[in-house]
């Protein structure tokens, strides 16, 4: 197969792999702000969404990237949007594959390398400034090495890419690590040559300066922003503490305590990595230090004829070092970490080929040949099976297609809410609220989204209102919220979680009108929606709390029973919730009507938390034992315990 050949079907298969229904929150913000910004034919002067801040003034570093993102929808709707991300990212791999060729031109081994970053980053494909970050610093270091390596005038470029990151996302202080790296791997060099020590000649003390020039022009040209120079402020405020490991600690303090399992998609993204969870790093560090080791070998046995890949390992090592020391930091920076070293890996192997084909020639094309159909069998097998979502490349989060994973937004409450009329200030979970304003505002404005852009104070005491009733009353006593948007408490051993239960149920002002698998909704009483109150209420059926107390109860009062009976499948009719099918098939076992029970179950999806799988299946294994099916009991009972063992790393795994 010819290389271009290759080539194409490699974008292809990335391109398909970002071609994702929307399920990262932070596309609504983006998208809401970037609405807002066409509409207003410029930035707003005050916040718009979230009500506690109406009035205070608005500031947005991504402004641009949400601008773009919005026209693409404004134009092809949510396909604009999805082909609008999948665009940038297969973008991202071309100038990826590009470095990687540099200098020998090896297309096998440079998709080979690029096949395992796109897996390691493919949990950031998502409509997040991300994207440019990762499209901005990979032809940052590309410009640089083709400078370097072909004399190629691409540099030019970077003060106008510089002016757009600095638009684009607060991670403009990256921009930084590339320039040092080269700059100060290049001096090194020269005076290395200077002092007598033997070294290709492939650095001039020309091109030196020409790239010093660059930089102060790039940089000059991101001050042009309507932000000037706090965005590198920002950008060290912010990265300073993740590097120093805190970030994670301070976040997981403030929001995990009941915020709900949607909520905690920022705190494990901010989370140092550990082995027994997300293995990349690891791996990166230890088949990087070997790469450097075998280019040092075999660019000096080849007596210098590697192109300077020997002696530009010192720009590399300087350039990939503090991206891999990040990667430890934080798992947000893991992507990152691949895309830096993703070329690198590419052009040292690239050295160890070409000292095997200078070598053996015959043996060296062969191995070419043979190594070009290992890639392309291995692109069809994974980005088959990853789309087909089949292990060990399944994604809860990542649907393949056009449109928006609705399991990881309210969309069933706010629909219920649009029947009855429910308009208004709503009190809502901190990942929602971007959601509720692009599809709402400004019928509806939320209390808080993931900008977490509230007082300190105000944003632990929302946190801690689904756990302590009073911090309710007085937080709607001070904003006017009549209706109340949240998820459910985490399954986890977090001590407000289980200590809460949301005690909201049992709250005399509140009435819980709506549940399924993502939202509760509660309404204030004695105002305005005491009709919906009326016909909608659950007066027996608490959808957060231990089912087994619910079947106590159950079996000792004939009316209760009866009630949570009514009640669940007046819910899976209106909503087709899971949790509604597994108490109510574990309700079904109770009275004795297993053949029901089981039905129920059949019906829990598999995308739900592991706690409500387990639940079914141990459900049907008691069913079918009941009914004198030994054989389905063992099978559905072996089902349950292989979740059982690992349940709170799947749980996790789903949530990033």
């Amino acid at each position: 197969m010819k290389d271009k050949s290759l080539f194409i079907i490699f974008l292809f298969s990335v391109f398909l792999l970002a071609v994702i229904k929307i399920e990262n929150s932070d596309a609504w913000t983006h998208l809401s702000i970037g609405r807002e910004i066409f509409n207003q034919r410029g930035l707003p002067e005050t916040e718009p969404f979230t009500y506690p801040m109406f009035g205070k003034p608005f500031a947005h570093s991504s402004w641009l990237f949400s601008l773009l993102l919005y026209i693409s929808y404004h134009f092809l709707n949510v396909y604009g949007v999805i082909i609008f991300k999948a665009a940038v990212i297969t973008a991202v791999f071309y100038i990826l594959v590009k470095d990687a060729m540099l200098p020998h031109k090896n297309y096998a081994i440079a998709i080979g390398i690029m096949t395992a970053i796109v897996l390691m980053t493919r949990p950031r494909f998502v409509e997040r400034p991300d994207i440019f970050v990762m499209l901005f610093l990979s032809f940052s270091i590309y410009s640089l090495n083709a400078f370097l390596y072909e004399n190629r005038k691409y540099i030019w470029f970077l003060p106008l890419i510089s002016m757009l990151w600095a638009n684009m996302h607060i991670s403009i202080v990256l921009m930084l690590i590339p320039f040092s790296a080269f700059i100060t791997g290049a001096a090194a060099m020269l005076l290395l040559k200077r002092a007598g020590f033997r070294t290709l000649n492939i650095i001039t003390t020309v091109q030196l300066r020409t790239i010093v020039i660059i930089v102060l022009l790039s940089f000059a040209s991101s001050l042009i922003s309507p932000y000037f120079i706090s965005q590198y402020k920002g950008g060290i405020s912010v990265a300073a503490p993740i590097l120093k490991g805190y970030m994670g600690a301070v976040l997981n303090s403030a929001v995990s305590g009941g915020a709900g399992w949607q909520g905690g998609v920022e705190i494990i993204e901010l989370q140092r990595p550990h082995w027994g969870f997300i293995k990349w790093p690891y791996i990166l560090t230890i088949v990087l230090a070997v790469s450097f080791i075998l280019n040092f070998v075999f660019a000096r046995r080849l007596k210098y004829n590697s192109g300077g890949a020997a002696d530009l390992s010192i720009i590399h090592f300087l350039m990939a070092a503090p991206f891999v020391l990040m990667s430890f930091t934080a798992m947000r920076f893991v992507p990152l970490s691949g895309i830096v070293a993703g070329p690198l890996l590419a052009r040292n192997f690239a050295v160890f080929f070409e000292g095997i084909k200078n070598n053996w020639p015959g043996a060296g094309q062969v191995l070419r040949k043979g190594f070009a159909a290992a890639v392309i069998m291995w692109i069809l097998f994974y980005t088959g099976l990853t789309l087909a979502d089949i292990k060990p490349f399944d994604d809860s989060r990542k649907r393949f297609g056009f449109g928006i994973n609705y399991e990881l937004v309210p969309e069933g409450a706010l629909r219920y809410m649009d029947k009855w009329n429910i308009t208004g200030k709503v009190f809502n979970l901190v990942h929602w609220g971007q959601y509720i304003t692009w599809r709402d505002y400004p019928a509806r404005s939320a209390f808080v989204d993931a900008r977490f852009y509230l007082p300190p104070d105000l944003l632990n005491e929302a946190i801690m209102a689904q756990s302590i009733p009073a911090v309710w009353d007085a937080l709607e006593e001070a904003y006017g919220f009549e209706a109340i948007l949240i998820g459910y408490p985490l399954p986890a051993p977090h001590e407000m979680a289980r200590a809460g239960q949301y005690k909201l149920l049992s709250h005399p002002g509140w009435a819980l009108v709506y549940w399924d698998d993502q939202a509760l909704l509660f309404l204030k009483r004695g105002v305005k929606y005491e009709a919906q109150i009326d016909e909608c209420e659950y007066r027996f059926m608490n959808p957060t709390g231990d089912i087994s107390t619910s079947i106590r109860l159950a079996m000792s009062d004939e009316q209760y029973r009866g009630g949570i009976i009514r009640e669940l499948k007046r819910n899976i009719t209106g909503t087709n919730s899971s949790r509604g099918y597994a108490f109510l098939g574990v309700m079904y076992n109770a009275i004795g009507m297993h053949k029901e029970a089981i039905d129920a179950f059949l019906r829990v999806r598999d995308s739900q938390p592991i706690s409500y799988l387990v639940q079914a299946y141990s459900g049907m294994a008691y069913a079918y034992a009941r009914l004198g099916n030994a054989d389905e009991s063992v099978r559905y009972r072996e089902k349950a315990q292989a979740l059982r063992k690992n349940a709170a790393l799947l749980y996790l795994s789903g949530r990033d």
